[in-house]
């Protein structure tokens, strides 16, 4: 059985080497850098792809989940191999290199945050 529990940091050396190799995000900060041309901003890499990731990254699918506040969305998005699960007012989940860890994550949270109320 496959660990889908590995939720990786975006640091992490195998996250860092699928964006390089595999996606257009060191170009596009490239291009971001060469756009602003200020010498007092300092735009480091993996601050842009996180940001860019939260902001671009298409949801591929939602999920409710339900909690003492009522229904919440569980969001799983990718951007060209990259995965991750958002939820409002939590922390984000993964990042994961295959959609079945993030599909782990997911139903994680869906079958796990249920309020005891309802």
């Amino acid at each position: 059985m496959a660990n889908y529990l590995n939720e990786l940091n975006l640091d992490s050396d195998e996250v860092v080497l699928h964006i390089l190799r595999k996606t257009n995000l060191f170009e596009k900060f490239i291009q971001q850098c060469i756009e602003i041309q200020k010498t007092d901003t300092f735009l480091y890499f993996l601050d842009f792809v996180e940001d860019y990731l939260k902001n671009e990254a298409p949801v591929i699918k939602e999920e409710k989940a339900t909690g003492s506040s009522g229904d919440f969305p569980v969001l799983t998005r990718e951007y060209m191999g990259i995965y991750f699960v958002q939820t409002p007012d939590f922390e984000d989940r993964g990042y994961f290199l295959s959609i079945d860890g993030s599909n782990f994550a997911a139903s994680d949270i869906t079958d796990n945050y249920t309020s005891q109320d309802n």
